[in-house]
């Protein structure tokens, strides 16, 4: 079986307006969705984290599984999002 891991959210620590991953503005609350990933090991720093955007964000994991499925529901994640918002979010620059 391949490498197990986690799928996970990164959410902004503050709220306030944040330039996403394409150049735009974007308003959002305290705890808001900054980006959907997956990872099989540590894929952030806690430095990396803080300066990401200002105030930072924090990584919550949401599903653990092999690296098929982590990547399964990553897509899963983003789609979901692109259909619900119409845009995907702000920090996730393409579809995977």
């Amino acid at each position: 079986m391949k490498p197990s891991g986690f799928t996970y959210e990164l959410r902004v620590n503050n709220a306030g307006e944040y330039i996403d991953v394409r150049g735009n503005k974007v308003n959002l609350n305290a705890n808001d969705l900054w980006k959907y990933g997956e990872t099989t090991g540590t894929r952030y720093s806690q430095s990396e984290l803080d300066k990401m955007v200002p105030g930072g964000v924090h990584m919550v994991p949401i599903y653990f599984g092999n690296q098929v499925e982590i990547k399964v529901q990553e897509k899963i994640m983003i789609y979901a999002h692109a259909m619900l918002h119409a845009s995907l979010p702000p920090g996730n620059k393409i579809f995977r």
